[in-house]
């Protein structure tokens, strides 16, 4: 009979399964992770310049100044009142929206349809306007209203005021000037 052959010794670790293995390298890197996540860094940049050195400054001389027409377009002054035109004034310290409602020309043509056309609008920024007022147009050229239209403004800025209805030709607050202009003021 032979002698029994010694089978090698295992290593410890061989008979354990490889989740342990897993383990342990997933608590070992949890671990270099959470220290270099404390560790803080630090970059200092020094300026190439040295502080004796001034940026070089540049001298222009002035030219002349060219005048400025107080009119958008050379040689245009104020637009000269319409008969039954509007012009709006905002002297409040808002953004204001002025809306339009102006009623169909042929009414009477069509009973059945609705008496008033899509309405338009104009906005105008804090204080535009104040102080001569502002002849609005449409598109297709100038704006007339008639008796009927309804006008209404009201502020962009969330500050919920309001002005209007105004009814032309039937309530105060739309004044019609000497030139039959009407004028609308937006004040505070």
């Amino acid at each position: 009979m032979k002698p029994p052959i010694d089978k090698p010794a295992k290593p410890p670790m061989a008979d354990r399964s490889p989740i342990l293995h897993l383990l342990l390298a997933a608590l070992v890197g949890g671990a270099v992770a959470f220290v270099l996540s404390q560790l803080q860094f630090s970059l200092w940049i020094e300026p190439t310049a040295s502080r004796d050195s001034a940026p070089p400054v540049i001298e222009v001389a002035p030219e002349s100044v060219p005048q400025v027409s107080a009119s958008p377009f050379p040689g245009a002054g104020a637009p000269k009142p319409l008969a039954n035109g509007l012009r709006v004034r905002n002297a409040s310290p808002h953004t204001v929206r002025v809306v339009l409602l102006s009623q169909q020309s042929n009414q009477a043509a069509r009973p059945t349809a609705t008496p008033y056309r899509a309405p338009i609008h104009w906005d105008f920024a804090p204080n535009e306007g104040s102080k001569g007022g502002l002849l609005l147009s449409l598109p297709e050229g100038n704006l007339t209203l008639q008796t009927g239209d309804v006008l209404v403004a009201f502020a962009l800025d969330g500050s919920q005021r309001y002005w209007g209805p105004y009814v032309v030709g039937e309530t105060s607050g739309l004044t019609q000037s000497a030139a039959l202009e009407w004028q609308l003021e937006i004040a505070p």
